[in-house]
């Protein structure tokens, strides 16, 4: 089991950094794959790497891609002494972007850009990353977000398709405030599998 005082020590809570999830988020993607074999994870909106430090701990390698310069430094930062964490400073849009990374991804997890085109775009990458033999999942942050509704749009029509599966709604429950009055329409996220 994990220690998660250790693992969240020094990481803001979402209702003390907007750009990140909560720490009951964390704490439940901690808690769903604590008994799954995640050996590579890919973070599409790394952002400052607060969620980047639980993949770490969940994965045995994550890639994590931000568009920005400054944000790859803050995650390389944040991350001191996590050493199972490759940095990717790229458009997450472009094909280039993934062009360095070989590895079977076991795990998406999407926080990027949250309009409906962009995470379908999201989606459509990651499902063509599945294999025959293995589970693969792709956790979304702010599934419940009332101002990015394009998250939810985009898993509820691929989960329609029977594409995917939601197996677990993760983080804060609708009606929570996550900050400043930002009160949620759904769960903060959710995590997928893969059909």
């Amino acid at each position: 089991m994990y220690n998660y005082e250790e693992i969240l020590q020094g990481i803001p809570d979402k209702k003390e950094n907007k750009n990140t999830t909560s720490h009951k988020f964390k704490k439940d993607l901690l808690e769903f794959f604590s008994d799954k074999s995640i050996k590579t994870c890919l973070e599409i909106g790394a952002n400052w790497g607060y969620t980047t430090r639980v993949l770490s701990y969940l994965a045995e390698k994550v890639y994590a891609i931000d568009h920005s310069d400054d944000n790859i430094k803050k995650v390389i930062e944040n991350n001191r002494g996590r050493k199972n964490i490759s940095c990717i400073v790229g458009d997450a849009y472009s094909n280039m972007t993934y062009m360095t990374i070989t590895d079977e991804i076991d795990l998406c997890f999407i926080d990027c850009v949250h309009d409906y085109s962009n995470v379908k775009e999201d989606i459509e990458r990651c499902l063509r990353m599945k294999r025959e033999e293995k589970d693969l999942y792709i956790a979304f942050d702010d599934y419940g977000h009332p101002t990015a509704k394009g998250v939810k749009r985009a898993v509820d029509e691929t989960v329609d398709l029977k594409r995917m599966e939601i197996v677990k709604h993760i983080g804060h429950e609708a009606g929570y405030n996550v900050f400043n009055s930002v009160i949620l329409a759904d769960s903060e996220g959710v995590i997928c599998k893969v059909l």
